[in-house]
């Protein structure tokens, strides 16, 4: 059931959205131009790792995540994001994004 109501989550999500092209093509480009997150622990994760990637993350708050990294995509205000799915220690998942705004990538909790 949980994974049925991430699933719809997520492509809720997708309605507002267009995919860019070439995954992975996001976070190299950025990193080129010096807009690497600093501080923001998921977000230096998602960033520099490939979509479909899984991993864990202690945020700046001393907290576990699990972070699943998906496609990357333009939002519907322009920002450059990357959606990922977090998982905390006690099982509950979240639907968020790592966007580039003002130059820097940061985490958005909850779409």
């Amino acid at each position: 059931m949980r994974g049925f109501l991430a699933a719809l989550i997520f492509s809720v999500g997708l309605a507002a959205c267009e995919t860019l092209p070439a995954s992975g093509e996001l976070a190299a480009t950025d990193a080129a131009v010096g807009s690497n997150p600093t501080g923001d622990s998921i977000a230096l994760y998602a960033v520099n790792a490939a979509p479909g990637s899984i991993g864990p993350v202690v945020t700046p708050s001393g907290n576990n995540m699990l972070v699943h990294v998906g496609t990357d995509y333009v939002s519907a205000t322009g920002d450059r994001c990357r959606r990922v799915i977090l998982a905390d220690d006690n099982g509950r998942s979240q639907v968020s994004a790592v966007c580039l705004t003002e130059r820097s990538w940061k985490t958005v909790v909850g779409l």
